[in-house]
């Protein structure tokens, strides 16, 4: 993936193929490098998005991919069920999560105490997982057609309300200002402050 390309053309949103999922990872560690998942390498990440697909396939989950030809610039995991992480704890990631644990607390310690606070699910409801943008496409307005086509997924299915998770204030306050979202927790973790935020998805 040319992750440092400038974007040039208005993007497609569709959905993230298999072959694609490495795009996604890489994407993933470039735009949130102090996420817990990239803390534990790539193929872990890879791992968790391939583990995302096979849930696409029972209908708990969609990865939208936003693709400039086929080049990946953006993604949006949306889940419609609780994602268990522990599918992708595997014996080849233990070396990685040792490393983690030892040379990046902090790291560890955040993915952790996110653990703890993950959403839980209850009938109507979903949550955006994971958002990112390559960082020379950012400011562009890319997160906001996969947040547009993530909501658009979501009244097909009868989805009442979208939930996620940020320690980005300025994604905070879009989601507040342009969704009418409700912070409806706060909580502290190892050098960041995260809430959790929850609107409705209208007709």
């Amino acid at each position: 993936m040319s992750g440092h390309k400038k974007c040039v053309v208005s993007p497609s949103i569709r959905e993230v193929r298999s072959h694609e999922v490495k795009s996604v990872a890489e994407i993933h560690a470039l735009a949130l490098p102090n996420d817990f998942l990239p803390s534990l390498g790539v193929n872990p990440l890879e791992e968790y998005y391939a583990y995302s697909l096979e849930l696409g396939v029972e209908n708990k989950a969609k990865l939208l991919g936003a693709f400039e030809g086929e080049r990946l610039v953006g993604f949006c995991q949306i889940a419609f069920d609780s994602i268990s992480f522990t599918k992708i704890i595997k014996v080849n990631t233990l070396p990685s999560l040792f490393y983690s644990t030892v040379f990046r607390p902090q790291v560890a310690m955040n993915g952790l105490i996110q653990y703890f606070h993950a959403v839980r699910f209850n009938e109507g409801g979903a949550e955006i997982a994971f958002i990112a943008v390559a960082p020379a496409c950012q400011r562009s307005g890319i997160g906001s057609m996969l947040i547009s086509v993530a909501m658009e997924e979501s009244r097909e299915k009868k989805i009442n309300w979208i939930t996620t998770k940020t320690a980005n204030k300025n994604l905070s306050l879009y989601y507040q200002k342009e969704l009418k979202a409700q912070v409806i927790k706060r909580f502290s973790a190892v050098g960041q402050k995260y809430e959790i935020l929850k609107w409705a998805v209208t007709p």
